[in-house]
């Protein structure tokens, strides 16, 4: 139910489904469990898919927030259809995704970056792609 008021929650729980050979969230969702025990899923679809690279983030000559000197400038153009999903510049991405949960539908961004081993999705190095 709706009614705007704030609800304190136990713990989260996520799944994600990886697109093979990738990092990158096919779907994902999130459990809420209330203080009741009480679980609401949120599903998550991906719409379309932004890189945090065109913002400096992980990149190896403009990263963010570093240093270059008063006046410099510069800029890059890439076609993200063409870049290596699992290089460490790239792997930092936001999606536009479509949130359900129960009867309703809306807009989001889901957020993601995974370096490492991480055995819930499979992943055993430092950027190998999931199976599939």
């Amino acid at each position: 139910m709706i009614d705007g008021l704030d609800r304190r929650m136990a713990t989260a729980r996520h799944r994600v489904k990886y697109v093979p050979n990738t990092r990158l969230a096919q779907s994902a969702e999130i459990d809420l469990v209330d203080i009741d025990g009480h679980t609401t899923t949120i599903a998550l679809d991906p719409i379309l898919k932004f890189q945090m690279k065109g913002l400096g983030y992980g990149h190896p000559q403009w990263g963010q927030g570093m240093w270059k000197g008063e006046l410099e400038t510069g800029g890059e153009s890439f076609d993200p259809s063409t870049l290596d999903p699992l290089a460490r510049e790239n792997v930092h991405v936001q999606q536009v995704v479509r949130a359900r949960q129960g009867g309703q539908t809306g807009i989001g961004v889901l957020e993601q970056i995974c370096f490492g081993p991480y055995r819930p999705a499979g992943f055993s190095e430092f950027l190998d792609g999931a199976k599939g």
